[in-house]
Order: C-alpha cells, then structure tokens, then sequence
C-alpha cells in the first residue's frame, strides 16, 4: 500500500528493501518445512510442485497486471494487498496442520547425507541467479518491450506464459533427478542458464523468448534440487535458508549488473547483441565450468 505513495526512486528503493527482508523470513521456511517433511524419494518433484504453484501465480498475477492497467497503481495494489493477506491466513493454518497432525505422525530418517557437495551447490546456486537476474524484475520488462516494440501490457502476458510454461516443464527434471541421476540434472541445468543470456542478447522476438526460456527453465529445475540436496545437510535449516539468502543477494548483483550496462548500447553486424547481457559472459564460464565438475568429489 506504499507503492502509491512513492515519488522518488529512493522511497520505492526502500519499500522493495521492506518487501525483500520479509519475503527473506517467510519463503525459505516455507522451503525448509516442505523439504524436510517429504520423504527423499520424491523430495525434488514436491518441491518442483511448490515452485510451479508459484509460477502459476505469476502468470495470473501478470494478466491481472495486464488487465487492470487502468484502474491505477493505487487500485492494482489493493488487489495485491488482499492475495497476501489470505496467504498469510493459509500459511498460519499450513503450519499449524502440520506441526499439530503431520510432523508427530512422521519417523525421523537417520543417516541421511547429502548426494552432491553441498558447497558447490551452493556456488553454482549463487552464479545462476547472478545470470536469470535478466529474467526477473522490472528491468526484464523494460528490456523486451524495449528491444521488441511491445506494449506492457503484451511484454506482462507473455512473459507470464515463459515463467509458467517453464516451470511446468522443469517438473520433469525434477522427475529425472528423484529417479535417476541428480548430479546429471545439475550439470544440463548448468550449461542451459549458462548460454541463456548470449540467446536473449540477440535482438529477435524467438531468441529473446528462448534464452529468457532457457534461463528460467534451468532456474526452476535447479531449485528443487538444490532444496532436495541441502535437506539432507546435518544443518538443513542453515542451508536453505543460506541458499535462499546467497540467491537473493546474487540476484541483486546480477540485476545491478544488467541495469548498469543496459546505457552501453548493442553492437551491430549480421545480427544485433546487446551488450549488457554479453557483460554475463564470465559469469556464464564460470557456471558451466562448475557444473561440470558436479558428482567428481
């Protein structure tokens, strides 16, 4: 409800620094709990289904966007306003269900130990979200309608079919990753988020779209694991707390990064490339040359 309010860059900076530290408590306990409470064998593809329900979510949330742009900031921010007080409400009757008849009912699992380093999951985790930064955020609108000649409205619906359809397909990895190989999973997620940016850097509507795709694609699929991974951490809580943390912190430097080089302008021969999303580049190594390197400790 401050939204509306703002007039400065700086007071809407401040609200989203508010938005951030309380999203920073809730989510990653809302992860914790789910991870901790399912049994290994179909972890991934549980958390995978949490993550889609998010998806889903933003996909509605941008054609709610997309079809009250004329009632105001001020009449779409109530709209919002109600969704997270009923989230709230769900929340509070979610734990309470689940401490008071799920959780006594469970057996603790012993012995559990993590299937991949948990160090390294941890870096290829901060190195991805430092790349899908391109993908998240106001800056990604700006940039699509930008380079595509597309009304907000357009740039909102489509990018929420992107963010769904992916994240619906990234069940499937979840999938292979509970059945077969995890370390495999990681590595082809590694490699996807890591030519995403030079893909969306050229100026046409199917490779903005598929590396855009690609990012989130590899992002979705990639969290679960990661969450299925750290859960069996001796310090499961720390660990998808410092996950979720480690991500958000590395989405702000990538969004920071992107924002910074977007006045560097593009570069013109057979096609046209953006350059601040070329700037990825070492980043991009970097986390295919760690994704290789999963499953050899």
């Amino acid at each position: 409800q401050l939204y509306p309010l703002t007039s400065s860059w700086l007071q809407v900076f401040g609200i989203k620094l508010l938005n951030g530290f309380l999203n920073g408590i809730s989510w990653p306990m809302a992860q914790f709990v789910l991870a901790v409470t399912t049994p290994k064998e179909i972890r991934a593809r549980v958390t995978a289904v949490y993550f889609f329900f998010g998806s889903i979510a933003s996909l509605l949330g941008n054609y709610v966007y997309a079809y009250t742009v004329n009632l105001g900031l001020a009449g779409q921010m109530w709209i919002s306003s109600v969704f997270f007080v009923l989230t709230g409400l769900i929340m509070l009757l979610s734990y309470y269900l689940l401490y008071a008849e799920i959780t006594p009912r469970r057996r603790k699992v012993s012995g559990e130990r993590p299937s991949l380093n948990p160090r390294r999951i941890l870096i290829i985790a901060s190195l991805m979200a430092i790349i899908v930064a391109f993908t998240s955020g106001e800056i990604t609108y700006v940039y699509v309608s930008e380079a595509l000649g597309l009304s907000r409205e357009r740039t909102a619906v489509l990018l929420g079919w992107t963010g769904f359809l992916s994240a619906l397909l990234s069940y499937f990895v979840s999938w292979l990753a509970d059945v077969r190989s995890e370390a495999k999973t990681v590595k082809m997620t590694a490699l996807l988020a890591g030519i995403s940016p030079v893909l969306a850097s050229i100026k046409t509507a199917p490779t903005v779209f598929l590396g855009i795709f690609l990012a989130l694609f590899a992002f979705q699929s990639f969290r679960p694991i990661s969450r299925k991974v750290l859960a069996s951490y001796h310090r499961s809580s720390l660990a998808i707390g410092g996950v979720n943390g480690l991500q958000n912190i590395s989405t702000f430097v990538g969004g920071m990064l992107f924002g910074l080089a977007y006045s560097l302008g593009e570069i013109h021969s057979v096609v046209t490339l953006n350059i601040a999303l070329l700037v990825f580049l070492p980043v991009s190594l970097g986390l295919i040359l760690e994704g290789v390197k999963v499953g050899e400790e």
